[in-house]
């Protein structure tokens, strides 16, 4: 979202996708951001990150240049209601592929995901990406997957 601040700057909020993106989408990301005026980039609530000081009229080339790269920039994405770890192949104990699972489904089944619901996809049974219980959680296993209703 957009946060106007001091001074006719602004303040825009762009999303991680389940927390985490690549180094050279952050890198591309903050270069366009410098060269439009963003002053600082702060770790925001939510696996967001806030761009700074920037001039109304860079807001939605920022916006433009995240959504390209893969960013989160509307608070109806459904991502924003995925929470999946790293899973297989970056986490040894990953038993699936959270996060391929989490995009076919924020792609291909985004009608299902509504503002009340939390998908958690777990690649094990720690359930790092969301410790609280979810109504629904797919859980990696040495067998495959399982699913959970309304717990961890």
């Amino acid at each position: 979202g957009l946060f106007p601040l001091a001074g006719g700057t602004f303040a825009l909020g762009i999303g991680l996708p389940y927390g985490s993106i690549p180094a050279d989408k952050i890198i591309a990301l903050a270069k366009s951001a410098l060269a439009l005026g963003t002053t600082e980039i702060r770790l925001a609530p939510g696996r967001a990150l806030l761009f700074l000081g920037q001039p109304a009229t860079a807001n939605q080339p920022l916006q433009d240049t995240a959504a390209t790269l893969g960013f989160v920039t509307s608070p109806a994405d459904p991502r924003t209601r995925i929470a999946a770890c790293p899973g297989t192949p970056a986490c040894a104990s990953g038993r699936i592929a959270t996060r391929d699972i989490a995009e076919t489904i924020a792609t291909e089944n985004a009608d299902i995901l509504d503002p009340s619901l939390i998908l958690h996809i777990s690649g094990c049974a720690k359930g790092c990406a969301h410790p609280g219980p979810a109504a629904l959680t797919l859980v990696g296993g040495e067998n495959g997957a399982g699913l959970v209703v309304n717990a961890t």
